[in-house]
């Protein structure tokens, strides 16, 4: 399309401006000059740069200005020349397409307090005819975001393996609701320069989060109690998270984000003196899926005493020889 309001710059064999003026709506200009040695300077429009000049087979329809809008130098005898500059087009307005991917812990198909984020998840952004143009995954808070330019977008996201998504647009607030198909897939957005929301949730994974735990009781060298009892856990799997409370059962409120990453030697408290009683501790390990496992171990006390000496009788036999 032609580009019109373009300043353009006469510059004489030194590149100082001699004339100027302005492209009409067909994009045009002119300059009538004696003979000499000339070149053009062409001003883009904020944000806009030329294209790279020269390109292809025709001189009659390529870009004659350089990407910084100049010429190269024209000597022009009592003839004509032509010195076209190509434009890029104006960038297209933005908008973002964002939301969360979340945990439905209470099944209620909505964003409720005691869901839980689903980081990790790969989200597709799809133009308007289903193919995946850009993707990325969810942070540690379950959020995504794409910036694109103003069209027909919709979102794909791809669930855990045994997770499934929740029934779309439930309840009454549509800030809570879950915007993706239970195929993971929302409906066009057509997006105008401005933001729009869609959320994706999925169901609980299987709640089965195995793992072993002991608690093993200080030892004892010479009568004197060392320091060294420990709380440890075994077979676990890896990405797993924990968190431990001196307690009969768990009462916090902690999240897999806000959980400690489980030490490869599955040691959560070491270098434990003995307890004058006996301690409940009370293991949670949580998985990225929302899911969670409490155990509960007990630290004995250590008794370093000998035991009491045992009186056994004795029976003397005379023997005749």
């Amino acid at each position: 399309m032609p580009a019109a309001g373009i300043t353009v710059y006469l510059l004489d064999s030194l590149g100082n401006k001699i004339d100027s003026t302005q492209t009409d709506s067909d994009g045009k200009y002119s300059f009538t000059v004696p003979v000499g040695t000339y070149s053009i300077l062409m001003i883009p429009p904020a944000g806009q740069t030329f294209v790279k000049p020269k390109s292809g087979n025709d001189p009659t329809k390529d870009s004659d200005a350089g990407t910084n809008g100049q010429s190269i130098p024209i000597t022009l005898t009592p003839a004509n020349a032509v010195v076209d500059g190509g434009i890029t087009p104006p960038a297209k307005p933005t908008g973002t397409i964002s939301g969360t991917a979340f945990i439905d812990k209470d099944t209620s198909n909505t964003q409720t307090t005691g869901d839980l984020p689903a980081a990790g998840i790969t989200v597709y952004l799809l133009d308007s005819l289903g193919n995946k143009i850009d993707s990325t995954q969810t942070d540690s808070d379950g959020k995504y975001s794409f910036t694109v330019p103003v069209g027909t977008y919709s979102i794909l996201m791809i669930p855990p393996a045994g997770q499934t998504f929740v029934k779309p647009k439930s309840g009454n607030d549509p800030t809570k609701d879950s915007d993706a198909g239970t195929n993971g897939q929302s409906i066009p957005i057509t997006l105008t320069p401005a933001n729009a929301v869609v959320d994706g949730g999925l169901k609980p994974g299987i709640c089965s989060v195995p793992f072993e735990a002991t608690a093993t009781s200080a030892s004892c060298i010479n009568g004197n109690k060392n320091i060294d009892g420990k709380i440890v856990i075994s077979g676990f799997a890896i990405g797993l998270k924990y968190d431990i409370i001196e307690a009969s059962s768990y009462t916090l409120s902690a999240t897999y984000q806000l959980a400690n990453n489980i030490p490869n030697d599955g040691i959560l408290l070491k270098d434990l003196a003995s307890p004058a009683l006996p301690k409940v501790y009370t293991i949670r390990v949580f998985s990225a899926a929302g899911c969670v496992t409490d155990k509960t171990v007990i630290l004995q006390s250590t008794s370093c005493e000998c035991p009491p000496a045992i009186c056994l009788p004795l029976t003397i036999r005379r023997k005749r020889g």
